[in-house]
């Protein structure tokens, strides 16, 4: 999960991976509807998925989606600290 992921293999990557094959896996999920909204400009949106568990067993969940050169991804990892070289914005009035 971490390689596919595409992030570090460290500490807070394994934490969440941990959590959310926890939450999520071993359920045997199987998706009958993706309804795909672009809700927070051109290349972040969200995603609703409708599933069902191998006891049949219905089910929603909404996972953002990310576009990287020109390719839709979902988004599992959240926990991930800002790059350096990134703007950090401020609550403070000018």
């Amino acid at each position: 999960m971490i390689k596919v992921g595409g992030v570090p293999d460290d500490f807070r990557s394994r934490r969440e991976a941990r959590q959310v094959m926890a939450e999520k896996g071993g359920r045997g999920l199987s998706i009958v509807r993706a309804r795909i909204e672009i809700t927070m400009g051109p290349d972040v949106g969200s995603v609703e998925l409708a599933v069902r568990d191998r006891s049949g067993r219905d089910a929603r969940d909404t996972l953002t989606v990310v576009r990287e050169k020109s390719r839709w991804n979902v988004v599992v990892f959240v926990d991930r600290p800002s790059s350096p070289d990134k703007p950090r914005s401020s609550t403070v009035r000018p």
